[in-house]
């Protein structure tokens, strides 16, 4: 930051609600959540676990879909994700 300040106006513009147009993966790998817990690998084998069980995580809600991935930021510079889910019936459920 000392060598490329962030300026005001700068900072107002970041300001409100930003949609994902594009991700490389999974979508809800884009979270935070899901980043930080890939970031914490150390070793090509821990990265492999986590991949691991991000399939394994999709596939257990395979009856969903995964459809806005959005980020809000607050003028309190608050970061706000969000996501919306579209869920399918699941098999004999409410029988």
């Amino acid at each position: 930051e000392s060598t490329n300040p962030i300026t005001s106006e700068a900072e107002e513009t970041m300001i409100g609600r930003w949609q994902l147009v594009y991700s490389s993966t999974q979508l809800f790998r884009s979270s935070p959540f899901f980043m930080a817990g890939r970031a914490v690998c150390q070793t090509p084998a821990q990265a492999k676990q986590y991949d691991w069980f991000c399939d394994m995580h999709r596939a257990a809600l395979a009856i969903s879909n995964i459809g806005a991935v959005r980020q809000i930021v607050t003028p309190t510079n608050k970061l706000i994700s969000e996501f919306e889910v579209k869920v399918g019936s699941v098999p004999f459920v409410g029988d």
